[in-house]
């Protein structure tokens, strides 16, 4: 057997396997020999006939059990002797005619772990915002609890709409004269002001009246996730059905009883949100040391991220916006006006991060002896609670793919802080909360404020 390997790429190669004709002929024989002790022939008692007819009548199922032998046979060797780090288990892709008395070739594509030097990995310099819990904090989250809790009442009186008002419409969006499929909503509340549908959208609404029909106009970013509005001046026709402000509940010790018996007064409420601001704020933080370590560890070094691992991330992420969006309500990318080969191409760059970080900290790891033990993986199963109708294995397999690299990438996080110059400083979080999450899904979706949004907090609370 020969072996040779072709660059295709910085962490791709071809290799490239070569089974002498002697083999394969003594393959043949054997596979034809083991077949003729199976079957009988007419004129022949079973197993006597001769090779040469074995091989006329059943010579198709005999090449075909000859090739898998000779791929089952050669391709372990084969991958042992190209002495490569191997990303995923290969698959053959390409083989050329197998003929009995010739050479057989065939090849495979491999996909390796980039090889490289560490950076520097302690030492780095983070800075870490001081933390701070403000009465503004407190009093903003008790806003928006009043808000969660308050009704809505109809604006009588014939007044322009303002910032704050809770305006009802039907609306349709225009490209050009053409309309837009699937840019449309019939009776859609907007709060002017919130930024929830859109900043320019809603501030085209102040200063309209109920019952006008009014035109608003919108540019859109090139980079926008509906592909349908990207880098164009969408045209909205909208009609406006109603105006209303909202009745916000009296902030006293019977708004605080709402959220249990355990908050006997507002005081007693005021000090649960302190609580659960803190720990938001400390979570933030901590993104925010995060994302500086992750940061200067890419920037630090360059190296080709395989392929397959990118487009395995992209897949995750993609899920995770999917189940974000199931949580609000949508059943499909599209009731968003986002098509899946769109969201892809968002995705792919912070996909190829999140893997570059994941090589790195393997690498770390490595040197480090950093690991995740048996015994630990173990002791998780036995605290996890499954279905009768779900195999150990299947568990044992979900925890190894999901929970331990977790737990693993944790750990070297940990490792890395202690090794770190931190320096506290009085920032602002507020100002940072465009990095402090580790995902797109916040930029994407939703807005990634560090602070608990009301719902949150009226479940926590509770």
């Amino acid at each position: 057997m020969k072996v040779t390997i072709e660059d295709v790429g910085p962490v791709k190669k071809r290799l490239m396997v070569s089974v002498p004709a002697d083999a394969v002929t003594k393959k043949f024989n054997k596979v034809s020999d083991e077949i003729r002790r199976q079957v009988k022939i007419d004129g022949y008692r079973k197993g006597k006939a001769p090779l040469n007819i074995i091989k006329k009548i059943h010579g198709d199922l005999i090449r075909k059990a000859v090739l898998e032998e000779l791929i089952q046979d050669t391709f372990p060797e084969a991958i042992k002797e190209a002495d490569l780090r191997l990303i995923s288990i290969p698959t053959v892709d390409k083989i050329n005619e197998l003929n009995e008395g010739e050479e057989f070739l065939y090849s495979a594509l491999l996909e390796l772990w980039p090889d490289f030097e560490l950076p520097d990995y302690k030492g780095l310099k983070i800075i870490r915002p001081k933390i701070t819990v403000t009465e503004e904090d407190i009093e903003e989250q008790l806003r928006e609890l009043r808000k969660q809790f308050g009704s809505l009442e109809p604006i009588k009186e014939d007044v322009p709409i303002k910032e704050g008002d809770i305006v009802l419409v039907d609306y349709k969006g225009y490209c050009n004269g053409e309309e837009i499929d699937g840019l449309e909503q019939e009776s859609y509340y907007i709060e002017v002001g919130s930024d929830y549908l859109n900043q320019s959208f809603e501030k085209q609404l102040i200063g309209a009246k109920k019952g006008e029909d009014i035109e608003i106009t919108v540019s859109y970013s090139n980079d926008a996730l509906n592909e349908k509005i990207a880098g164009k001046t969408i045209n909205y026709r909208v009609k406006i059905k109603d105006v209303m402000k909202r009745i916000l509940p009296e902030l006293n010790d019977e708004f605080a009883q709402r959220f249990g018996g355990q908050y006997k007064s507002l005081e007693d409420l005021r000090s649960r949100l302190r609580e659960l601001i803190e720990k938001a704020k400390k979570e933030a933080q901590e993104s925010v040391v995060r994302k500086q370590l992750f940061d200067q560890l890419t920037r630090a070094v360059d190296f080709p991220v395989p392929e397959s691992l990118i487009e395995k991330k992209v897949i995750q992420l993609m899920d995770n916006v999917v189940a974000h969006l199931n949580e609000r309500g949508f059943n499909s990318l599209n009731e968003v006006g986002i098509t899946e080969k769109r969201l892809k191409e968002k995705m792919r760059e912070e996909a190829k991060r999140q893997v570059k970080i994941e090589i790195i900290f393997d690498m770390i790891a490595k040197k480090e002896n950093i690991t995740v033990s048996q015994e630990k993986i173990n002791d998780m199963l036995k605290h996890i609670q499954f279905d009768g109708n779900v195999r150990s294995e299947d568990i044992e397999a979900a925890v190894s793919e999901h929970i331990v690299p977790k737990i693993f990438t944790m750990r070297v996080i940990d490792f890395l802080l202690k090794h770190v110059d931190i320096q506290d400083k009085d920032i602002d979080l507020s100002l940072m909360k465009g990095d402090m999450e580790d995902e797109m899904l916040g930029n994407i979706i939703s807005d990634n404020s560090y602070e608990p949004d009301a719902e949150k907090v009226g479940e926590e609370v509770k």
